[in-house]
């Protein structure tokens, strides 16, 4: 089922059961119900818990996986040259000095009679900043993400479990055409956590 939650109100978007075909046009996710498009309300909605990777772009074994053999406990730094044109593409640039990061293999689980891997990723990255109106120069800006993950030890296989964590601090100054001086401070963390089963 799919359904929000506003100011203490529950307002149902999707029946349980509704059947949703993801897929990629011109680089852009889509969502389809019953062969329509799906409205803009509810593809927002799916965007954040179904994602299609685009083959064209760095996906997260790009930036943090590793074709090595590992151990449990055992780390691999983040592939910083991904990372950096993963964010060209949506219009963030960044110097690749200015990203850091690191991933682990927390551990092995077993659920049901599927063997999965826990993976761990911390990244680190300044100097970044969405748009900003013309004249705004960026005076601190840096963003901290958490990812972790259940994987299937066959590398076809999807995830089953994800969870995310991102802090951003952001402050910038700058003159206002009229000339007057104008400060924008952004202080903002997400978590998500997202389950899935296939079938």
């Amino acid at each position: 089922k799919f359904t929000v939650k506003e100011e203490g109100t529950v307002r149902e978007i999707l029946p349980a059961g509704t059947s949703i075909t993801a897929g990629l046009k011109d680089g852009k996710s889509t969502y389809q119900i019953k062969g329509e498009e799906a409205a803009q309300e509810v593809a927002v909605g799916l965007k954040t818990f179904v994602s299609v990777n685009d083959p064209n772009k760095p996906n997260d074994d790009d930036i943090s996986g590793t074709k090595d053999k590992k151990k449990v406990g055992d780390t691999w730094p983040l592939n910083t040259e991904m990372a950096v044109k993963n964010f060209a593409l949506n219009n963030l640039q960044l110097k690749k000095e200015d990203v850091s990061g690191v991933s682990k293999l927390e551990g092995v689980v077993t659920e049901g009679d599927q063997k999965l891997l826990k993976i761990s990723s911390k990244i680190d990255i300044k100097n970044v900043a969405p748009p900003l109106p013309p004249g705004m120069e960026v005076k601190k800006s840096t963003i901290q993400a958490e990812f972790s993950g259940l994987f299937p030890l066959n590398p076809a296989g999807p995830r089953v479990q994800s969870a995310e964590s991102m802090k951003m601090d952001l402050k910038a100054q700058g003159k206002m055409p009229d000339g007057r001086m104008m400060e924008i401070s952004v202080n903002s963390e997400q978590k998500s956590t997202k389950r899935m089963k296939f079938e």
